[in-house]
């Protein structure tokens, strides 16, 4: 029924398992598990590809890419704090690679550490005295910091490496219209008398796009089919479609200065004083005060202090070593914990669905497949495992919808037209299966490829 993965699978799953026994990695191996990583990043499964850049670094901590492709997406998730970690790894190890520096300052700017943000830029002048960017991305560090001065400077030098930035220019006029009345001899100073006129700070801070581009990947990593016949493909890796991080402005907070404004003020004359001897005062409506201690009054009202959430991340990316090493119920337990934290976290889902598989609950497995996709329509491979399954039970009509919509979804899916392909082949539709394996062969598709020069076909 199983069909055998494809030898670089193999290979990868047998060095995972086999890395904690070794002192260190060879080269080409830790290549092969970033490949896997950047193929599941490329498809939007952000989890799955922590994972397997994390495995290479536990492979080899010394080997500076796998940081690399790890703070990277750190980076573009948002999370700085664990991209910060990853990129001081990077210039521990290469003290000269000038961009990570650079990136660096980039994060340490996003958490407001512009302190750290000063030196990380200083760090990359160092390296290169005519990086305009890194005065430019100083300068506005400074000026977050209040030092007008070394602000005034760094833009100086931006305008006079690059004399078409326009925003370097502009920052430096404006922070010199401040700094005049400071540099002005003691003879022109105003008198104590008269007031002078502080202008506002409106330099604002110019943060690096942070835009990057998705690409859309084949991710063609494992191929099922039987010798001599057509079999199925099984798609194992995850696509997510996450939805993009919008940037959000982080000048709410001055909008809210209008709030007080509105807030009604109690009328001190009404408010009721204590009795010296502690005797009940009466409000207008008979009603007794409460003389009742503070620290005694309304105990069951303070709010518990929640505990934080558990990370469904680390979750996920247990069950996926479970998984690599074929411990299924083990990777089970830890999805479902994912599950029990987050009950619509789809990855999940899809990953008990895979687990399912290989124990060959194939009941379970349709149904955690169906409940990702209602959770994420856009699914392709959660339709095409499931398509596989339906194969696999004979359910062709079932199987050839979910592979229909997986290429209507992403019409470079090869494991979608290849199943399609399979299933029209074991409905005894050749026509169909024909046209399936030539999108399967026009994609590269090899196994397609060869079936069908193998029965005359071109493509």
């Amino acid at each position: 029924m199983k069909k055998s993965l494809l030898l670089v699978w193999v290979l990868m799953v047998s060095f995972i398992i086999y890395w904690p026994s070794c002192s260190f990695a060879q080269e080409s191996d830790l290549n092969k598990i970033l490949k896997s990583g950047q193929d599941a990043e490329q498809t939007g499964n952000y989890t799955e590809a922590l994972f397997y850049y994390s495995a290479a670094i536990d492979a080899d901590p010394a080997y500076v890419d796998s940081y690399v492709f790890r703070g990277g997406l750190y980076k573009r998730m948002k999370n700085y704090p664990k991209a910060k970690l990853d990129y001081q790894q990077i210039v521990k190890i290469n003290p000269q690679n000038e961009q990570a520096f650079m990136d660096l300052g980039f994060i340490d700017t996003e958490l407001k550490s512009y302190a750290d943000a000063v030196n990380d830029y200083s760090s990359v002048l160092g390296i290169n005295p005519n990086n305009a960017d890194a005065y430019y991305c100083r300068g506005n560090c400074y000026n977050s910091l209040g030092k007008l001065k070394e602000a005034a400077g760094d833009y100086s030098k931006v305008v006079e490496l690059n004399p078409t930035n326009s925003d370097a220019s502009a920052k430096l006029a404006s922070i010199n219209s401040q700094l005049t009345p400071e540099i002005t001899s003691v003879d022109n100073q105003k008198k104590p008398d008269e007031k002078v006129e502080k202008k506002p700070d409106q330099i604002a801070e110019n943060k690096p796009d942070q835009n990057v581009e998705k690409k859309q990947d084949d991710n063609k990593t494992i191929i099922e089919k039987e010798p001599e016949k057509t079999g199925d493909k099984k798609n194992v890796l995850v696509r997510e479609n996450q939805p993009e991080n919008n940037n959000v402005a982080d000048d709410n907070s001055d909008n809210q200065s209008d709030i007080a404004n509105n807030t009604t003020t109690e009328n001190v004359n009404n408010t009721p004083t204590e009795n010296v001897n502690n005797t009940p005062i009466e409000t207008t409506n008979n009603t007794p005060i409460d003389n009742t201690p503070v620290t005694e009054q309304k105990k069951e009202e303070v709010a518990p202090i929640e505990e934080p959430k558990p990370d469904i991340e680390n979750f996920i990316m247990t069950g996926l070593g479970y998984y690599e090493k074929k411990q299924y119920q083990k990777a089970l337990d830890e999805y479902d914990k994912a599950v029990q934290v987050d009950p619509n976290f789809y990855e999940a889902h899809y990953h008990k669905g895979r687990a399912y598989t290989e124990l060959n609950d194939y009941d379970n497995a349709i149904k955690e497949y169906t409940r990702t996709i209602e959770l994420d329509p856009g699914h392709e491979k959660a339709h095409v495992n499931r398509g596989y399954i339906y194969n696999e039970l004979k359910d062709y009509d079932n199987a050839i919808s979910d592979y229909k919509k997986a290429v209507e979804i992403n019409p470079k899916s090869v494991f979608g037209y290849y199943n399609m392909g399979v299933s029209y082949y074991n409905m005894k539709n050749k026509d169909e299966a024909v046209k399936s394996f030539q999108q399967a062969a026009r994609l590269g598709d090899t196994d397609s490829q060869e079936w069908l020069q193998g029965n005359g076909y071109s493509w």
